[in-house]
């Protein structure tokens, strides 16, 4: 257990909640958040802690750190991916990755630190339809797709072949009808021959409309499901809006 003591606030940490004098709070974090050491003390640094007075910070002699992740250059989620510092915080906590920072703000739906409240200039683009595929927000609509996708190449030849053969059996009924018209009379099997090529014909098209039907429908579905997904997951990308002499004033290192 760790505890931290100051004049206003008395505060307890232990794995799972953080206590406060006048009240309780629980709230829970992350069970691998690094932890500093001070004078035979320790100290985690996680975000739970951003609401209160600051008590102690690690110095800025160690590696650079994102402060959504804790991970460095090396160690984050894209390999290499340098650090940014796009607000007014210093120390390590105006250092992050990217992409952190953009997966930050989706989830947060915020537009600007939640500390300095340094308002991000944020550029949003729609996410692709291989993204949406991956995504496990979309594993039922994932599995539709598939399974329309099967059908699709199930029912399209079988459509094509029906379809086929009722015309071309159509049509040769139908000349052999017109072959026959030099009796006086049509005959029973005339008759017979015309109905069933009629008949023919209008399955073909009852088979092709019905295929038609179901396939704009399956579109317009999975075209809406795709859309609906785009809507709530956007890619954020915050444009750079400090120099890079601005930001290594302001945050006081260079982030190496």
């Amino acid at each position: 257990m760790i505890s931290y003591a100051s004049s206003i606030n008395s505060v307890t940490i232990d794995e799972k909640r953080v206590m406060v004098s006048n009240g309780v709070r629980r709230v829970s974090f992350a069970q691998d958040s690094p932890t500093y050491t001070n004078n035979n003390s320790q100290f985690i640094a996680s975000p739970i802690l951003a609401g209160y007075p600051p008590i102690w910070q690690p110095p800025n002699n160690g590696p650079a750190i994102c402060r959504i992740c804790y991970s460095t250059e090396n160690s984050g989620p894209k390999t290499g991916e340098p650090l940014i510092s796009p607000c007014h915080c210093k120390g390590t906590m105006g250092l992050y990755h990217r992409t952190c920072l953009g997966k930050w703000l989706a989830v947060s739906n915020k537009t600007c630190c939640e500390i300095c409240q340094f308002p991000f200039q944020i550029k949003r683009t729609k996410r692709s339809i291989w993204e949406y595929l991956k995504d496990e927000d979309a594993r039922l609509a994932r599995r539709n797709l598939i399974l329309d996708f099967l059908c699709f190449l199930i029912i399209t030849p079988l459509v094509i072949v029906s379809s086929t053969v009722c015309t071309i059996s159509s049509a040769h009924l139908i000349r052999e009808e017109n072959e026959n018209r030099t009796q006086s009379t049509l005959g029973i099997s005339g008759e017979l021959r015309f109905e069933i090529a009629i008949g023919l014909l209008f399955l073909s098209a009852v088979l092709v409309t019905a295929f038609c039907i179901w396939l704009g429908v399956t579109v317009a579905f999975h075209t809406k499901a795709l859309r609906n997904w785009q809507a709530t997951h956007w890619d954020y990308k915050v444009v750079d809006q400090l120099s890079l002499e601005e930001s290594l004033l302001i945050n006081g290192f260079d982030g190496r």
